[in-house]
């Protein structure tokens, strides 16, 4: 007994088996449903793409737009790319059912199939099912078909899987949280400390101008900055982080406090930056010296571009390439500001410059505590030029004080008349003083804001992250238009299982022992629609 492949189109009426013309013999339905599959398969890829660009947009805002993260936003944020990622997952998953789906019908046009394997591929809904049928057939072409699209689907499973492995929830190491009122700690700014006071003593004014000069020549050891980079409110402090800022006109400290106590057995005491800060400001003139005078000791005459020379006095100690700075603490231009003179003694031309040296309060301050002293800014202000316990027997006024820096020196650096140069000199000299007395001094604890510590989203892998989310779209579209364009070549019955029916009804009535193979096919009737079937195999002897 041989078989005859015979379309059934083709046949005669009078062959057994085949449908009248005039009649549907299945399911009627027309070609509207390519528009409708291909159509399905755009609104899966649309809902796919608007997940991956939702991902997108919440790992820029959290790791870009919010710096710094709580433990309530971390939940947040976790429940949100947790729930995206299992619906892009979800997503993937029903776009690679949906192939399965619609490339059943085409397998079954292709080639005769006997009732068991009809009955399995019918049931291939999904790529569970899909293994299954697999699994019951010795076709390699199934088994290479069914194996791919396992890949696919557990490949692009394990892609979004690797998504979390782009990024990381890290410690915030710039900024600090300030949420929470409590007890926080500030440097006390009453009073320049010693390093060293002895008990039931007070400590001497001449001690605190000596500290003054020694705390400005320590603060070299700090870093200085730009004004651009002054930090930021809740800005964490590092230890290698500048301590002052500096820019064309003038000097700038900004004042830290950190938690009184911490919650994690003191093993860590954040230190934030406040939005407090105190600046130094000095203006400077220059002439050339012309000569000194021999007959008046101490005395000069400067050249300041008139006929007569200006004759003034200025002690200056004996030596070369050096520069000498003089104050007179009996005299002042206001709070926390002060008059200093200085001789650059350099290659020729001698230099002098009269200088102002100013200050100020501090700005944003909201406590007393918070304020510094006047005499820490009376300090600051004339520190360069102050010595101390020794200038009293070198120059017999006790208000006169000089201080002499060589010429390698930062301090000493010869200016050569340029008074905006010497100015800022001498207001980096101030604003390290202040900033080195807050440094030294003891804190004290008053009510404010606990810094606590935050937390921060870190995408450590951009490339990698945007690769997986534009393959995922991508395939899914791709893989989506391709099966809809293979299974768009014969007409896919629409409708439930009372139109599944209508199409399986000649395979249904025959008996579920019978041996005869059917195929799908479709017919085209007068009207332009289609009669979509089950056709026997014809056996021909």
């Amino acid at each position: 007994m041989q078989h005859s492949f015979i379309p059934l189109d083709d046949r005669p009426n009078g062959v057994a088996g085949a449908p009248s013309k005039a009649t549907f013999y299945g399911l009627p339905s027309t070609r509207r449903y390519r528009a409708v599959v291909f159509l399905q398969v755009l609104l899966g890829w649309i809902i796919t793409l608007l997940i991956v660009l939702a991902i997108f947009a919440l790992l820029h805002f959290y790791s870009e737009e919010m710096t710094i993260m709580t433990i309530v936003t971390k939940r947040q944020f976790n429940a949100l790319i947790t729930g995206l990622s299992i619906a892009l997952g979800l997503s993937v998953t029903r776009g690679l059912d949906k192939m399965v789906s619609l490339l059943r019908w085409w397998v079954l046009s292709r080639r005769y199939y006997s009732r068991r394997k009809i009955e399995f591929i019918l049931q291939a809904e999904s790529l569970t099912q899909a293994l299954l049928l697999a699994s019951k057939t010795r076709s390699i072409r199934s088994h290479v078909s069914v194996l791919s699209w396992l890949v696919l689907k557990m490949g692009s499973q394990v892609g979004l899987a690797m998504i979390g492995l782009c990024y990381s929830l890290e410690v915030a190491r710039q900024n600090a949280l300030i949420l929470y009122a409590g007890s926080v700690l500030v440097p006390d700014m009453s009073e320049l400390q010693m390093v060293n006071e002895l008990q039931f003593k007070s400590v001497s004014p001449s001690a605190r101008e000596y500290m003054a000069n020694s705390y400005g020549q320590m603060s070299l050891s700090y870093k200085t900055a730009t004004l651009d980079r002054l930090p930021v409110v809740g800005q964490l402090r590092d230890a290698g982080d500048p301590l002052m800022f500096c820019g064309v006109d003038d000097c700038r400290y900004l004042f830290y406090e950190w938690s009184d106590e911490t919650s994690d057995d003191g093993t860590m005491r954040l230190t934030v930056a406040t939005d407090r800060t105190l600046h130094s400001l000095a203006t400077c003139e220059s002439w050339p010296i012309l000569g000194f005078n021999t007959d008046r000791p101490g005395h000069m005459s400067l050249d300041n571009g008139a006929n007569m020379p200006l004759d003034i006095f200025f002690p200056l100690p004996d030596g070369a390439n050096q520069t000498t700075y003089l104050t007179n603490s009996s005299t002042s231009c206001g709070t926390g500001c002060r008059f200093i003179s200085a001789v650059e003694v350099s290659e020729r031309p001698t230099w002098y410059y009269n200088c102002t040296v100013a200050v100020s309060a501090v700005a944003q301050a909201t406590a007393p505590e918070h304020e510094v002293s006047d005499s820490i800014r009376n300090l600051a202000a004339a520190g360069i030029a102050l010595q101390g316990f020794q200038a009293t027997s070198r120059l017999r006024d006790p208000s006169l004080q000089f201080q002499v820096y060589p010429a390698e020196s930062t301090f000493g650096l010869p200016m050569k008349g340029f008074a905006k140069a010497m100015g800022m000199n001498l207001a980096r000299f101030a604003i390290g003083v202040v900033a080195v007395t807050a440094e030294t001094n003891s804190p004290i604890a008053i009510n404010g804001m606990v810094p606590q510590q935050g937390l921060r989203l870190i995408v450590d892998h951009w490339d990698y992250a945007s690769l997986i989310l534009v393959m995922v779209a991508a395939l899914h579209l791709v893989l989506g238009l391709g099966a809809a364009l293979v299974a768009s070549r014969v007409v896919i019955p629409t409708g439930g299982p009372v139109a599944l029916a209508q199409v399986l009804r000649p395979l249904a009535a025959t008996a579920r022992s019978s041996t005869d193979r059917w195929m799908y096919r479709s017919r085209v009737m007068p009207d332009g629609s289609y009669d979509l079937y089950m056709e026997e195999e014809l056996k021909v002897n």
